[in-house]
Formats: C-alpha cells, sequence, structure tokens
C-alpha cells in the first residue's frame, strides 16, 4: 500500500472486515492491556458528588501514562469506590466520567500504595452522553420501551449478519426516540456492510451530534470513512476527538495509526501502533499495521518480525493472504 496515497484496495477490505468484526463488540470500548510489571504500585480512593460528597456508582476512572500510552480503568462501586492495583511507580494522567457530570482531569503520582484520593465531579445542567457503553446511559433510562425493544432486535440481526433486515427495527427505535444515539451507530454500521457509505457517514454524524462527540466509536468510525474518501486530515481529526473520550482504546489507536499512515507520517503511524500493543497485546491488526508501516520505510528484518507476531495470533485472518505475500518479500530481501 503506498502510504501517501492509501490506494491499494488493502484499505478498503481491511475497513469493512476490522469494523464488522471489532465495532459489533460489546467491549469495544474496554479494551486494556494486562500489566506485566511486578511492581506493588496501586491506587485507590472515592468518586463523590461535589456539594454534598453523595457516592457516584460506575463512574470510570482510568489512569495513563502519557508517555507510553498503557492504561488502566476502574468503574466504582455502590460507595463510589475504586481500586487500581499492579501500577508501575510513574505520574499518571488521570481522567473521571460519569453521564451528567463534568469530566474531571488531573494527574496523580504513584510511588507505592496511594490513597485514599478523593475525586468530586460537579453535576451537570444537561446530562452528558456516555462515552462508551460499560455504564447504563442517563439516555437509555428515559428512552421508551417500544424504542428500546426496536433497537435490541435490530441489534440481534445485525450481529447475525443480516445488515439489512435490522435497518426497519432501527429506523423504529428512531421513530420512537428521536435521540437515541445508539439506533444511530447500529443503523450506520448496518449501512456500512451494505455498502451504502453516504448514508452511513449520515448516521454516525447523527450519533456524533446527539452526543456532542462524546461516542468514541461513532467518531472512530466516522474517521475510517474519511479515510475511504481520502480526507485523512479530517479522518485524524475525528479519530482523534474519540481518543480524547476513550484514550484507553487500543482499536482507536490503530485506526489513527492508518490515517498517520496514509498521511506518510510514518513515524506517528508507527508510534500509535506501538501504543496500541501497549493497550492490547494481542491485536493482530496493530502488528499488520508495524508491517506496512516498516515496509514503507524499507526495513524487511521489522516486517518480518511483525508478520510472525502477526500469525501467531491470526494465522488464518482476513488479511492472511496479503500477509504471506509480504512476508514472503520481506524474507527475499534479507537474505
Amino acid at each position: 500500500m503506498s502510504a501517501s496515497g492509501f490506494t491499494n484496495p488493502f484499505a478498503s477490505r481491511f475497513i469493512r472486515i476490522f469494523v464488522m468484526t471489532a465495532l459489533m463488540s460489546p467491549t469495544f470500548c474496554l479494551a486494556q492491556t494486562a500489566y506485566t510489571d511486578k511492581g506493588l504500585g496501586s491506587a485507590w480512593g472515592r468518586v463523590l458528588r461535589a456539594g454534598d460528597d453523595r457516592p457516584i456508582r460506575h463512574a470510570r476512572v482510568e489512569f495513563l501514562i502519557p508517555s507510553s500510552g498503557w492504561s488502566s480503568f476502574k468503574l466504582t462501586d455502590g460507595d463510589g469506590k475504586f481500586n487500581l492495583v499492579g501500577l508501575s511507580q510513574a505520574t499518571y494522567q488521570v481522567t473521571v466520567t460519569e453521564p451528567g457530570y463534568e469530566r474531571l482531569d488531573g494527574t496523580a503520582e504513584i510511588a507505592g500504595k496511594t490513597g485514599p484520593l478523593l475525586l468530586r465531579l460537579r453535576k451537570m445542567e444537561v446530562a452528558a452522553t456516555p462515552r462508551n457503553d460499560s455504564v447504563v446511559s442517563v439516555q437509555e433510562m428515559r428512552t421508551p420501551g417500544k424504542a428500546q425493544k426496536a433497537f435490541e432486535k435490530g441489534a440481534k440481526l445485525l450481529l447475525r449478519g443480516d445488515a439489512a433486515g435490522s435497518l426497519a427495527y432501527f429506523d423504529q427505535a428512531i421513530a420512537n426516540d428521536s435521540t437515541y444515539y445508539r439506533a444511530y451507530y447500529d443503523k450506520g454500521l448496518a449501512l456500512f456492510r451494505l455498502g451504502h457509505t453516504a448514508e452511513a457517514e449520515r448516521a454516525f454524524q447523527k450519533a456524533i451530534d446527539l452526543t456532542s462527540g462524546g461516542y468514541a466509536p461513532a467518531d472512530f468510525l466516522m474517521g475510517l470513512i474519511l479515510c475511504q474518501t481520502r480526507q485523512f486530515l479530517q479522518a485524524e481529526a475525528v479519530i482523534q476527538k474519540g481518543l480524547e473520550f476513550d484514550p484507553g482504546s487500543a482499536l482507536g489507536k490503530v485506526f489513527l495509526g492508518w490515517a498517520q499512515f496514509a498521511l506518510n507520517r510514518l513515524a506517528e503511524a508507527e508510534r500509535s501502533a506501538q501504543q496500541a500493543l501497549f493497550r492490547k497485546s494481542n491485536l493482530p491488526e496493530a502488528y499488520f499495521l508495524l508491517a506496512q508501516i516498516h515496509h514503507a520505510q524499507h526495513n524487511s528484518s521489522a516486517v518480518v518480525s511483525d508478520l510472525q507476531a502477526y500469525f501467531r495470533l491470526d494465522p488464518n485472518g482476513p488479511e492472511s493472504g496479503d500477509a504471506r505475500t509480504l512476508l514472503a518479500t520481506a524474507q527475499r530481501e534479507t537474505n
């Protein structure tokens, strides 16, 4: 694939297959890397509502090392408590989010067992939309029963591969609740699978508008559509926006890497791929991206290493044919 042109048919195939197999998983936004350091650092505390110190349940507390991209998070329990273990001694970027509250950003120096950390969130006048599906959204609690049932029927059909059949149910859900951002998002997935890219783009944009850009999967999908239409700078910006809301997403980092690769910014693309592997070390798509980057850099030995890792994780994956061709080329060049 040409780094500057992004014209190889592989790009379209990769995006379609990768999107359908990865983004339809309900755990898409929850990927995180298993920590292997034997350090004993930890952080514990509570998330409370500013003003009356009432505990906030299911708030998302994330600790991120900006230099490496490694992250870990916990959801608070019924008493607002969280406890993250296995943290190395470092300075972490701390982000706390909960629908209906202002986002809290700060830093924490971890040296051994650190706590208690008391993190207070301010209530928003208008409830915010969740950034992922790890918590029950304010919207879903108020969504009319007919809309919810229609959405669930559509989602089941889409997961079974019946994209065409799912559309009527997503439209029914939207007709019953015009603010149902998940229905717009899943409708976009169905349209994308059916090849209706322009309509899918409109559906994803509606999901983005309804959440003020706060639903990361919609940002990522919009970025990939922009890549298909060769609007790479716009794609990079939209994917970066999604990563602001879900900085722990390994797949988001892979998507960002493809946009940067298309812009021929190989060093940045390589860094994004490596950060994806910090988050999820067994992600074959990240190794495939690294192989493409190293091939563009004429680093054949690195290509061989990347693709060997790819095949260990996914020997019969959707891009295994392209991977074998590239591996054979790289092996000839290293001999």
